[in-house]
């Protein structure tokens, strides 16, 4: 545990424990953060009409920035196979204790962490609509990545690799755009643009 990576670990991890209220929280947001950006588009794609193709396209962004979260645990399943890196929690079983349990396989990089920055970078880098929802779903990202070093089952180096995958899969995407205009209006086109009314 030598260096600035172990060095942030535990004091980011060192902070589990004090608080019953934080450590639930922390354990909740480690867990099952990614699973709030399927709400946060879902309230960008209803509560946001605009018309005509500006819809469309503002749809479609939405979509695109979902496809670059799955991307990202794509991209972190060939990483995880080519480079294997065990868990804090392996390494220094006197030092870092999990908050949760969690299976001793490849700590790096965090798929947590990069469906979330993914998600999040995709938004910025296609400026999808509405302005707030970028800045938005990166803090969150933000938050799930530093839970995860809260529980004990990441090393901070692998946050940042999680979002070196993260920025390849929305540079990615965006670049693509173009490509995938045409299946994504399609899909954003039949799908409903709000509740239906009573």
């Amino acid at each position: 545990m030598h260096g600035l990576d172990g060095a942030i670990l535990l004091a980011v991890h060192g902070l589990a424990g004090r608080s019953a209220l934080l450590d639930a929280a922390g354990s909740w947001l480690g867990q099952y953060g990614p699973v709030l950006y399927a709400p946060l588009l879902l309230v960008a794609w209803f509560a946001y009409p605009l018309a005509g193709a500006e819809e469309t396209a503002r749809r479609r962004r939405l979509l695109l920035a979902a496809a670059a979260g799955a991307l990202a645990l794509v991209l972190n399943v060939v990483v995880g196979a080519a480079w294997y890196r065990p868990r804090p929690f392996v390494v220094a079983p006197a030092l870092i204790h999990p908050l949760v349990r969690h299976a001793a396989d490849s700590s790096f990089p965090s798929d947590h962490a990069s469906l979330s920055f993914a998600v999040a970078l995709a938004l910025y880098a296609l400026r999808a609509r509405p302005r707030g929802l970028a800045p938005l779903a990166l803090a969150l990202a933000v938050l799930i990545g530093l839970a995860r070093l809260f529980l004990g089952v990441h090393w901070p180096s692998d946050i940042l690799g999680s979002l070196a995958v993260a920025l390849v899969s929305a540079l990615a995407v965006r670049g693509l755009e173009p490509a995938l205009a045409a299946p994504a209006d399609f899909v954003a086109r039949r799908l409903p643009p709000r509740p239906a009314g009573p």
